[in-house]
C-alpha cells in the first residue's frame, strides 16, 4: 500500500465522511491531561476549519464522567455546555457521534480502557484497538515481542521497586534509565549512573511510580518513525531525528518551544534508514497499532539501532512528531486527520464484516 492510495481511498468517501458527527475525547486522570487537552483542542480546531461537523468531550480527573461539552461547527462558534455527568450519562454521550477521536494520552486513555468501551457501544475511533493498545502501553512486553521478532532492545530489569530492581543489576553497567513500565512522555524517567548518587536521584525522579523498571543506557541518536494504515498493508513515513537542547528528550524537552531541534527527513545512511522503517513496522504490524502510531529508538555509535517503545497516541500539538513526519511527505495537518478518520471507519467496516 502506497500513501498515494490512501489518498485516493480519501479523495472517494471525502463526502461521506463529511457528513459524519465526530467526536474528540481528551483529558482524563494521567499526568499527560495537560498534552491531551492541548492536541484535542488542536483536532477539534483543525476539522471544524475543513467542515467537519466537530465536537471535545474532556474528560474528567477521574477518567470517565464529561467536565465539558464543546461543539464547533462550520461557521458556528464554539459553545461550551457545563457538565456534571455519571458513566451511564458520558456513554449516551458518545453515541450521538458517528466516529471518536481518541487524545487522552496516559494510563486510562492508551491502555485499552477507552477503546474498549468505544468497542462496545459500536463506534469507530481513531486509535490503535484494545489489544494493541493494552500490549504497547506495557513497555515490559512490548520489549518480550521486539525481542522474538529479533529487533534489538536495551536490557532491562523489574520489581517491586527500585531498591529490589537495584540487586539484579550485574557488575559493569555504568548507566542506567528508570521508568515507569506504563506511563508515556517522558514522566518519571530518570538517566543516572549505577552508583549510590544515581540511584538516590532515580529514587527521588520516580517516587510514586507503581511498576518501575530499569534499562541500560545505550547513548546515541533519538529517532522516532511514524506508520500509518491497515496492519497488513501500512505506510512508513519519514524518520524524524530528535536532538533536545539539553540534557534528555523529557517531558520539558517534548513540549517547551525551542528546547528540541528536530530534522526530517533524519540524516541517516539509506540502509539504516531503510532498517529501522522495516522494524519500526514490523513491530505496528506485531501490536496490531492500526491506524497509526509512532515507534522509538535509539541509534548509537556504531550504526546499531535499538527499540525503546512504541506510541498508539502520540501528541497531536503543533510540536508533534508524527504530523511532522506526515507533512515532509506533503499530506498537510487536516488532511492526516482525515486520513486517520478514514482508517478507523474502514476497520470498523472490516470487523463488522467479519462477524
Amino acid at each position: 500500500m502506497t500513501l498515494e492510495q490512501i489518498r485516493s481511498r480519501l479523495y472517494a468517501r471525502r463526502q461521506e465522511l463529511l457528513s459524519m458527527n465526530v467526536l474528540v475525547l481528551a483529558g482524563g486522570a494521567s499526568s499527560e491531561r495537560e498534552i491531551s487537552l492541548k492536541s484535542g483542542h488542536a483536532v477539534v480546531d483543525a476539522l471544524a476549519g475543513r467542515g467537519f461537523s466537530t465536537a471535545l468531550a474532556v474528560i474528567s480527573e477521574q477518567g470517565i464522567a464529561l467536565d465539558y461539552f464543546k461543539a464547533l461547527g462550520p461557521g458556528n462558534p464554539p459553545s461550551e455546555q457545563s457538565l456534571s455527568l455519571d458513566t451511564q450519562s458520558s456513554v449516551a454521550s458518545l453515541v450521538r457521534h458517528d466516529v471518536v477521536f481518541t487524545m487522552m494520552h496516559g494510563n486510562m486513555g492508551e491502555n485499552g480502557t477507552w477503546q474498549g468501551l468505544l468497542r462496545l457501544v459500536g463506534l469507530p475511533f481513531v486509535s490503535a484497538d484494545v489489544k494493541g493498545s493494552a500490549i504497547a502501553m506495557d513497555k515490559l512486553l512490548t520489549k518480550r515481542i521486539a525481542r522474538t521478532l529479533g529487533i534489538s532492545t536495551p536490557r532491562w530489569w523489574s520489581g517491586a521497586d527500585l531498591a529490589t530492581i537495584r540487586s539484579m543489576i550485574p557488575a559493569g553497567v555504568e548507566r542506567l534509565v528508570a521508568k515507569p513500565v506504563d506511563q508515556g512522555s517522558s514522566v518519571g524517567v530518570a538517566i543516572f549512573d549505577n552508583d549510590d548518587a544515581g540511584w538516590h536521584h532515580a529514587q527521588a525522579v520516580c517516587e510514586g511510580i507503581n511498576r518501575p523498571m530499569v534499562e541500560e543506557c545505550i547513548s546515541g541518536r533519538e529517532l522516532t518513525s511514524g506508520w500509518i494504515g491497515h496492519g497488513t498493508e501500512p505506510v512508513g513515513l519519514p524518520v524524524v531525528e530528535i536532538r533536545p537542547e539539553q540534557g534528555f528528550y523529557d517531558y520539558r524537552a517534548k513540549y517547551t518551544k525551542g528546547a528540541s531541534q528536530y530534522i526530517c527527513p533524519a540524516p541517516l545512511a539509506d540502509e539504516t534508514r531503510k532498517n529501522i522503517i522495516s522494524d519500526a513496522g514490523r513491530i505496528y504490524r506485531e501490536l496490531e497499532l492500526e491506524p497509526f502510531a509512532r515507534i522509538d529508538f535509539i541509534l548509537d555509535e556504531s550504526g546499531r539501532h535499538w527499540f525503546l517503545e512504541a506510541n498508539t497516541l502520540p501528541g497531536f500539538t503543533e510540536l508533534s512528531l508524527l504530523p511532522m513526519a506526515a507533512a515532509s511527505v506533503g499530506m498537510e495537518y487536516a488532511e492526516l486527520l482525515e486520513t486517520l478518520m478514514l482508517l478507523a471507519v474502514e476497520r470498523q467496516e472490516r470487523q463488522g464484516a467479519e462477524l
